[in-house]
């Protein structure tokens, strides 16, 4: 449906390419024309108003995400930048509200999405972050002030460690396992019921691997997440498997339940034909239409990094479990299932062996956590070193 949007965002990111030298040092000022310059070219060459909205709303996410790095000064500048290229223009319902009032709508937005860089502590971060959802109503921000009302706006579950693919620099770490396997089905299960058991709600419930469609027991896990307190579930799939199991297939169409496909281009092999899968059965997806630009978390050695100063930026918010205990990061979850980080029992929560109580004031603690872990000084992400790299380029087989 989008195959001109999509083809037009992926020349975008080669464009855009040039001007990211890393994590913290980008030119902002190239960045914003080039997206405003690619828009305008979009709406002579292709007339579809869906197109045109949805390239418009991918380049107007990532222009405002430059914000979030940028320090008092050059917040200012980019702000300027912003005017001077009309960048409210972008927006049809409230152009005339942005343009009068483009610096708080910028603070806003980032207040909005979380981010609360302008703090100068980690703890203070956290707890804005936490108190200040921008998905919750106010009845649910009172309820977590003063009522001990925990809620979780994303966890992922692990749920195998084989892929169809072989990702050079894949985050999760899946080329490095020699025996990939698919994680027990009971661990699985009873890790649900203890998380469920000790809070209020989960936003998003995110199953990946790996490829989760290479667990055959993925309609069993889709059941055991049927809960009201988990508002949504997204499965992360690369596009090259189709399901075939009619039983999975019922289980994908609850209203829930959302496929997020990546598109890998060549790699995705049945994109297409999963996107009409998902179309001819009524199932929710998502793919394609927003700018990727992967950047490099390093090999799995130790670095010479400034860890706090890692801690504090990473904006990587991916609780992941696996094998029946929360891990902070994928990172720190892999690296110890693969035996090249030290296993630390104070940096994980042990949710089966845990009793309600414990897991629940472990969790809290997990959320306001203020020191990093030992996985950052394995990661080059949120560092000087973090340089934009190749989205999804494969290793031989056999290789690392």
């Amino acid at each position: 449906m989008y195959e001109d949007c999509n083809k037009c965002l992926r020349q975008l990111e080669n464009d855009m390419k040039k001007y990211y030298k890393s994590f913290f040092e980008y030119d902002y000022e190239k960045i914003i024309d080039v997206c405003i310059n690619s828009y305008e070219k979009f709406i002579i060459d292709y007339k579809d108003d869906r197109q045109a909205k949805v390239f418009r709303d991918s380049i107007c996410y990532w222009i405002k995400t430059l914000s979030f790095f940028l320090n008092k000064d050059d917040l200012k500048k980019y702000i300027k930048i912003l005017k001077q290229r009309e960048f409210y223009k972008l927006n049809k319902k409230r152009k005339v509200l942005i343009k009068h009032f483009l610096k708080p709508y910028i603070y806003i937005w980032i207040i909005k999405e979380g981010n609360f860089n302008f703090v100068k502590k980690k703890s203070t971060k956290k707890k804005l972050q936490y108190y200040l959802g921008s998905q919750d109503n106010l009845i649910t921000i009172l309820k977590k002030i003063f009522n001990n009302y925990l809620s979780l706006n994303y966890i992922e579950l692990v749920i195998t460690t084989k892929c169809t693919l072989r990702c050079k620099d894949c985050a999760n770490l899946m080329p490095k396992y020699d025996k990939p396997y698919d994680v027990d089905l009971n661990v699985m299960k009873k890790s649900i019921q203890k998380l469920l058991n000790c809070c209020n709600e989960i936003k998003m419930f995110r199953i990946l691997g790996g490829e989760p469609f290479c667990n055959p027991n993925l309609k069993f896990i889709l059941k055991e997440l049927n809960s009201e307190k988990i508002k949504q579930i997204v499965i992360v799939t690369n596009g090259t498997l189709i399901p075939k199991d009619k039983e999975l297939i019922e289980c994908l169409k609850d209203n829930k339940v959302v496929i997020e496909i990546s598109d890998y281009g060549e790699y995705s092999k049945k994109l297409d034909e999963l996107i009409k899968f998902c179309e001819n059965n009524n199932i929710n997806f998502y793919s394609g239409s927003f700018i990727r630009l992967w950047q490099d978390y390093g090999e799995l050695k130790k670095y010479k990094n400034d860890i706090s100063k890692q801690f504090f930026y990473c904006s990587i918010n991916c609780k992941s479990i696996l094998n029946g205990k929360l891990y902070y990061c994928p990172r720190l979850a892999h690296g110890i299932d693969l035996g090249l980080i030290k296993d630390n029992k104070s940096e994980y929560i042990d949710l089966i062996n845990n009793d309600d109580k414990l897991n629940k004031k472990l969790l809290k603690k997990y959320i306001f956590r203020n020191s990093p872990i030992s996985a950052c000084s394995y990661c080059k992400y949120a560092t000087k070193n973090s340089n934009i790299i190749p989205v999804a380029e494969q290793l031989n087989r056999g290789s690392k």
